[in-house]
């Protein structure tokens, strides 16, 4: 038995429930001089919804047809917030026919019945709806208003509760500035946005959420009694958050004064009561009190039960809960059951199956949750198996479930907008992905046959790496082969141009003045844009169709296109494990290492050991690296590697790792065996992408043969946006690009110089570049970690910012950055590296030589000069990693340039 392999997740997603949200629908531009409704109307404020919908139910007698229709959204709204969503949902579709004659009205409609379905859990039916209101606000002129304020936020929390966190907080940030220009700061619609800020900061970053909470509940207990809903609203906010902070008692005394507040507003059930109860479930459950906590969470569930009847995403979310609870107390099949339940109480139309079963993936309430349950329900599997049946069967159920869950990743990749929501799924998806490949290589252990087990393993490995990168891939060939004409390419292309600047401009901005209209008109472009997207989605199934089809690459096909003296060696590596998966054309293995503790300090101490000429360090961390990164043997026909490096391992150059164990005393580094010495070394994101740039390369056609040089050589009398001090000339990259020119020349191929003033970003356009074979800056470059996107190239009149770059349409063969760490980036789980070489790479670079760390500028020139030379003219150093790895020895042989520091820094990215 071996379940050291990873730690057990508790994946309860703690939600915070609709009831604890902030909406308030207004109708400010056509008020009612109706006592009944404005006494109707002061009830609603103080909370109290049953009195207010009396007042509202006798007021609706009594006025005319328009105002009739007024009074009785508002009678939906207060229904939906006693609990009774489905009254009034019913209610805005029995007024909707009767008010297409009135826009304002009809947005009004919209709202509440998006804010009903946000109650109901049909977030897909919410956001359809919201987007109906918003485009109606539009159009009546009405962008600043606080209905539009009112339909950005209940769009935010909609967009947060399916997993778009970035485009949530952009909506809540706006309906934020919206509230404040028209209210000031004291308002307590303004103490809503805080509330609702938090909400979803309480995902990122715990400090800002409480910050957030503390602020709403200054404004809320300025203005209102200790017993209104808003106040018991942020309470349990903040209680949450002690919760995680393991604050325990602090997060159950608020916790009970919040359950006083919502029995002295509600007779019998109430969503915020059940809400309650969950939550002092969850805080026993941290507290490892198990009977305690499932005392709560029946009283929740039976609660909730009544409200919706069984089938409700904070249901199963109480059975998701509940089944990890028996999961600990030992309680397997138990723990099983229950979450079978949480599975199908968010399926709209399926009903309980056997724990055996798993479901179709349609009609889901919350995909986040049920995501939760299946990675639940297969982490119990093997539990059961290893603590009670040692049963194949629930290890092969395990695996089933698991491959489920990857099904489901894949669709809620389609619901994500952003490149930020994208990333952070990949994320979450590691985790899937780190349980298919342990429980995957487990299984081949037991078996005769383990190759169809390790097989799913590298399947596993391989969904694992850069997904969001393949999608976008994809997307670009789908619109390319689905038939969309060129002028909607170019529009969209201008869009997204028109996003890049305007999130250039928020995150470089200096005055604080300007940053509500930055934030205004960056929601406004991301709006037309997702609109666009989902009209030439409608326009062009074919697109649709293949936009999705995302296949990931066989083993077959792999070894395939490996070609006879190439092997790929990719790892995934987890808390405790190194798994190393060795293909080549007729030999696939795998191998499981445990990791050592100090793994990460070894990946961080080699690369500082050869920036800074550390020499014992080098040899004893490249000697241990080595021998935990290649426990194969191999064989003596391989001369080429390639490597899917795996998070931190993106940061070394692998060429430098030590092949021998035993060396005699003070070697010099010309004497080292390197691995480069036995191998051309290339790397790539993910093996699907090295097949996909396969083809493609085997099927280039450039237009010429030619190399376009870039050089702004000068930079120390220019400012750049961004930077206190100033750049360093690079007198050495003249005498570089000339040389190679010369190169290029001698060989019958055209050469093409922008150089100082002509260096510039205006003459980097689509029509410059394209025609060209290469491409080859060679400038200073700077990465940006906490904004990827701002990571960048220097010219000589500005920047060419990574956000730029995914904008452009390169055709070329290689494109060489010879400049400082452009091959570094933001290390992202499930993604690897995100930076320029990235951005390059999705812009359609077959093949990339890009830099690890900050190079030297005269043996750059030299290595680069060599690296040509070597490609234009060597009869059998001619491929990309043929002419780096002879132009590397050639610089260990140089007693000038032998150092690590000189040569490894520059690593291939393809062929």
């Amino acid at each position: 038995m071996d379940l050291d392999f990873r730690n057990m997740r508790n994946k309860v997603i703690t939600l915070f429930a609709l009831c604890c949200l902030s909406f308030s629908i207004s109708f400010g531009q056509h008020s009612i001089d109706n006592p009944d409704y404005l006494a109707g109307e002061k009830h609603f404020e103080a909370g109290e919804f049953a009195a207010a919908l009396a007042k509202y139910e006798s007021a609706v007698q009594k006025l005319d047809v328009r105002q009739a229709g007024q009074c009785q959204l508002r009678i939906a709204e207060v229904n939906t917030r006693m609990g009774n969503a489905q009254v009034g949902l019913d209610m805005c579709h029995a007024l909707e026919n009767s008010l297409q004659d009135d826009p304002f009205l009809l947005a009004e409609n919209y709202s509440v019945k998006g804010d009903a379905y946000l109650h109901l859990g049909r977030n897909g039916e919410a956001i359809k709806d919201l987007l109906k209101a918003q485009n109606l606000f539009q159009n009546a002129g009405v962008s600043s208003s606080k209905e539009m304020a009112n339909c950005y936020n209940d769009l935010g929390i909609a967009y947060w509760n399916n997993g778009n966190t970035d485009l949530s907080l952009q909506y809540l940030q706006n309906a934020l500035n919206i509230r404040e220009e028209l209210y000031g700061e004291h308002h307590p619609e303004v103490a809503d946005s805080y509330n609702n800020i938090g909400l979803v900061n309480a995902d990122i970053n715990t400090f800002a959420a409480v910050i957030y909470f503390n602020n709403a509940l200054k404004v809320y207990r300025s203005i209102y009694d200790e017993n209104h809903p808003k106040i018991a609203l942020v309470l349990n906010n903040l209680a949450l958050q002690y919760d995680v902070q393991e604050n325990y008692e602090q997060a159950l005394e608020d916790l009970q004064q919040v359950s006083a507040i919502y029995n002295h507003l509600h007779e019998g059930d109430h969503p915020s009561k059940a809400f309650v109860a969950f939550s002092i479930g969850n805080v026993y459950y941290h507290q490892q009190s198990y009977d305690q906590a499932l005392s709560y969470q029946n009283e929740a569930l039976e609660m909730y039960t009544r409200l919706y009847g069984p089938k409700h995403p904070e249901i199963a979310n109480i059975y998701n809960l509940k089944g990890d609870i028996y999961l600990k107390k030992g309680e397997y099949r138990m723990a099983l059951e229950t979450i079978q339940k949480a599975i199908y109480a968010n399926l709209s139309d399926q009903e309980l199956t056997d724990i055996y079963q798993n479901p179709k993936l349609e009609s889901y309430y919350n995909a986040d949750i049920l995501l939760s349950s299946l990675q639940q329900k297969s982490d119990a599997f093997e539990t059961y198996h290893y603590s009670k049946t040692l049963k194949f069967r629930d290890l092969g159920a395990a695996l089933n479930t698991l491959e489920k869950a990857d099904e489901l990743v894949s669709h809620i990749r389609q619901i994500r907008l952003s490149e930020k929501d994208k990333i952070s799924l990949s994320a979450k998806a590691s985790e899937i992905y780190e349980a298919g490949v342990s429980l995957s290589y487990q299984m081949s252990q037991v078996v005769f046959k383990p190759k169809d087990y390790l097989e799913k393993a590298f399947y596993f490995a391989e969904k694992s790496k850069s997904a969001v990168l393949l999608s976008a891939i994809q997307d670009t060939n789908a619109k390319e082969f689905s038939g969309i004409p060129a002028e909607l390419i170019t529009e969209e292309s201008e869009l997204k141009a028109s996003i890049v600047l305007q999130e250039q401009l928020l995150a470089t901005n200096q005055e604080p003045e300007k940053e509500a209209n930055l934030k205004q008109e960056l929601l406004t472009l991301n709006n037309r844009y997702n609109e666009f997207v989902r009209q030439l989605e409608a326009d062009y199934p074919n697109y649709y169709n293949l936009k999705f089809n995302v296949k990931h690459v066989g083993l077959s096909e792999l070894q395939t296109a490996l070609g006879a003296n190439t092997a790929l060696v990719t790892h995934f590596i987890t808390e405790n494990r190194i798994y190393t998966f060795y293909v080549t054309m007729d030999n696939f293995q795998v191998f499981r290492e445990s990791k050592a503790d100090d793994f990460d300090k070894q990946i961080f101490g080699l690369r500082n050991a050869m920036k800074y000429d550390m020499k014992n360090a080098f040899v004893r961390t490249g000697q241990r690296l080595y021998d935990e990164l290649f426990p194969m043997k191999i064989k003596s026909h391989i001369n080429q590697l390639l490597i899917i490096p795996e998070g931190g391992l993106s940061t070394i150059p692998f060429e430098a790792l030590i092949t021998e164990q035993k060396l005699e005393d003070e070697l010099s580094y010309s004497q080292m065996p390197f691995l480069i010495k036995k191998y051309n070394v290339s790397y790539d994101n993910s093996a699907t992408l090295f097949v996909q740039r396969k083809k493609e390369i085997d099927n280039y056609e450039g237009a010429t043969e030619d190399i376009l040089l870039v050089a702004p050589i000068n930079f120390d009398k220019y400012q750049y946006q961004g930077l206190t001090g100033r750049l360093n000339d690079l007198p050495g990259s003249k005498a570089e690009i000339d040389e190679i020119k010369l190169l290029f020349k001698a060989n019958a191929r055209g050469a093409t110089l922008l150089t100082e003033s002509e260096a510039t970003k205006a003459n980097l356009t689509n029509e410059n570049i394209k025609p060209y074979k290469y491409i080859h800056f060679a400038t200073h470059g700077m990465v940006n970690e906490s904004e990827p996107s701002l990571s960048r190239i220097f010219l000589r009149d500005g920047s060419l910012y990574s956000g730029d770059i995914y904008n452009i349409d390169i055709n070329a063969d290689l494109v060489c950055l010879s400049a400082c760490e452009t091959g570094l980036g933001k290390i992202s789980k499930g993604e690897g590296i995100i930076g320029l070489s990235r951005a390059l790479l999705y812009a359609g670079a077959k093949n990339l030589i890009v830099s690890l760390w900050t190079v030297a500028d005269a043996s750059t020139s030299q290595l680069m000069i060599d690296f040509y030379n070597n490609h234009l003219y060597s009869t059998t150093h001619n491929t990309f990693s043929g002419a780096l790895r002879k132009a590397k020895l050639s610089l260990i042989n140089d007693e000038k340039y032998n150092k690590p520091y000189y040569w490894a820094p520059f690593v291939l990215i393809g062929e």
